[in-house]
């Protein structure tokens, strides 16, 4: 199947999570590369749902399944992570506190115990500045308020999915939050359009299903070689994999999972293939135990 192709610049700025020229509005109206790939700022809107009642442990329960995408065809290699209970959910740095370096996403899963990794959102590759919102247990690493995709639970036990502003960034109470984009399912309905084109990249993705559960998902591919998903496709498969809610975070090169400290996918840090792990930013993690 013929798609639109990209330059590399643009795939590296892409990886690089650089910012869009202008703000847009969400879901089906993407049409532009920029908007799609980066997670263009948005007019503030999101939506808040409950967590699931506590337990004792996470719940963590993964597989690897090897799909086809409804709509256009496509095969994929997907690496799930279903998680009972979101509070044993964490967004870390790179650093204690700040980013600013770039480490592989399995060293710092290593550093605070995670049993479950994966790469987080955007950042700068040469400076290794995160990109976007980010609140770390309770602590804000960063939060310039840009209006980006972000995904977040609250002090209060809640989701927040969506475009958040400085003022609402700041005033909600977080113990983490992300920002990437864009928003892949919202309501349990994919928002790009998957027969829109774009880059065919790896990707990785959170959301949560119908009854709460949170889920992390990352699909291979190699770039060079055109092979993964578009982001219309990977809206449309975190869909057809339950997702009430689902945000899109960084991909590429960068997509890595990690499972007990043995990597769970096949990263591609060089885009080529070769299976390698990229130095990032920020992760996700779960945790054993609560607030460790």
């Amino acid at each position: 199947m013929l798609r639109p192709q990209f330059g590399l610049a643009f795939a590296i700025l892409a990886l690089a999570g650089g910012v869009p020229l202008e703000p847009g509005p969400t879901s089906h109206s993407f049409t532009a590369f920029w908007e799609q790939e980066l997670g263009a700022s948005f007019p503030s809107n999101f939506d808040r749902q409950p967590l699931p009642p506590p337990r004792s442990s996470p719940g963590l329960a993964t597989e690897h399944i090897r799909g086809r995408v409804n709509q256009t065809g496509t095969e994929y290699s997907a690496f799930i992570a279903t998680i009972t209970d979101p509070r044993y959910f964490a967004v870390l740095p790179p650093l204690e506190g700040k980013c600013g370096a770039r480490v592989k996403t399995s060293t710092t899963a290593a550093a605070h115990n995670c049993i479950y990794a994966t790469n987080g959102g955007f950042f700068d590759m040469k400076t290794g500045a995160c990109i976007g919102n980010l609140i770390s247990n309770g602590t804000i690493i960063e939060l310039p308020g840009d209006n980006r995709c972000n995904f977040g639970i609250t002090t209060d036990d809640e989701y927040i999915v969506g475009a958040l502003n400085e003022t609402e960034s700041r005033n909600i109470k977080f113990n983490n939050l992300i920002a990437a984009g864009p928003w892949l399912v919202r309501a349990g309905q994919p928002q790009v359009d998957v027969h829109g084109g774009g880059l065919i990249a790896p990707r990785t993705a959170v959301g949560f299903n119908s009854t709460g559960a949170l889920l992390l998902v990352v699909v291979d591919g190699v770039e060079l070689l055109k092979k993964g998903l578009t982001m219309g496709e990977i809206s449309a498969v975190m869909a057809d994999l339950g997702a009430y809610q689902a945000v899109n975070l960084d991909g590429g090169g960068s997509t890595t999972a990690v499972l007990n400290g043995t990597i769970f996918d096949h990263p591609t840090c060089d885009d080529t293939g070769r299976k390698c792990e990229r130095t990032v930013t920020s992760i996700t993690c779960i945790h054993s135990v609560l607030n460790p």
